[in-house]
């Protein structure tokens, strides 16, 4: 049985050119419909309540009165389970909003099971050693890439199937 989450995130839909054939290729998020992001809250509420007007009006409250930040993606890095990412800067804009809504909503990152937020967007997450390397090298080149961050979606669905985009909070 397809286990359904949500999740809040930054969509980084620009870098597609970037990142998107990597990611389509070793991160099952996105070719179940995720587009590049920066995650803020995963898992969120839970989705059974992801559309309630409650749930909604408090995202709406807490994230719309954040400016919209320009950040680059500076630097390619993995993490120790061979995750491949882009580090954006400032990290600070998103450390911000993941503690806002994780302590908001009474929800740990990742569920606890990491110390430290490390705002990231993942490109690959099933490579091999060899293809990481390769890859980091090709988005190395490319780097910096410049983004903005003007909204947060909400989004729900599973890696197995497919996540589709239930709310949209337009940063100020």
């Amino acid at each position: 049985m397809t286990s359904i989450e949500t999740v809040l995130l930054v969509p980084a839909v620009k870098l597609v050119p970037a990142v998107g054939e990597f990611r389509l290729r070793y991160a099952p998020s996105a070719r179940a419909g995720i587009p590049p992001h920066i995650t803020v809250l995963f898992p969120f509420v839970d989705p059974s309540r992801v559309t309630e007007a409650d749930v909604l009006g408090d995202l709406d409250r807490l994230l719309s009165n954040s400016a919209a930040f320009d950040y680059v993606l500076a630097e390619v890095r993995e993490f120790e389970q061979g995750v491949l990412y882009l580090a954006p800067e400032p990290a600070e804009r998103f450390i911000e909003m993941t503690d806002a809504a994780s302590a908001h909503f009474g929800i740990k990152p990742f569920g606890g099971a990491y110390p430290t937020v490390i705002p990231h967007l993942t490109v690959t997450e099933s490579a091999g050693a060899g293809e990481r390397k390769r890859i980091g090298s090709l988005l190395g080149r490319e780097l910096p890439l410049a983004a903005r961050a003007s909204e947060v979606w909400v989004m729900v669905g599973s890696n197995q199937s497919t996540w589709t985009t239930v709310h949209k909070v337009q940063l100020a």
